[in-house]
């Protein structure tokens, strides 16, 4: 993400801000639970939270399968892997406060 944000996002920006403003950046916003699934190489994007420091949070989708998604995650409270596994149905990503996918 730091190459994405660096080059990119620009700065002024919050990870909470990517979804929304997905379309300066030419990329396009996906809604968790809308009519198109997420793909390996997608931003998952994570709205404010009090666990996230109301700064919102983007992790890579690096693997989509039926019923799951694989990220890469880091600098959450210490939960910092590649392989992070979030439970999916359809188009729509069980976690908590996922506002959807950017690519």
């Amino acid at each position: 993400m730091l190459i994405y944000y660096k080059k990119v996002m620009g700065a002024g920006y919050n990870a909470r801000d990517f979804y929304a403003n997905a379309w300066r950046w030419g990329m396009t916003s996906y809604a968790n639970g809308g009519g198109m699934a997420p793909r390996p190489g997608d931003i998952l994007c994570f709205g404010a939270a009090s666990a996230n420091g109301n700064f919102g949070h983007v992790e890579p989708i690096i693997e989509v399968g039926a019923d799951y998604v694989l990220v890469a995650r880091q600098n959450v409270w210490g939960d910092t892997h590649i392989g992070k596994r979030y439970a999916r149905s359809g188009n729509r990503i069980s976690a908590a406060n996922v506002q959807g996918w950017i690519r």
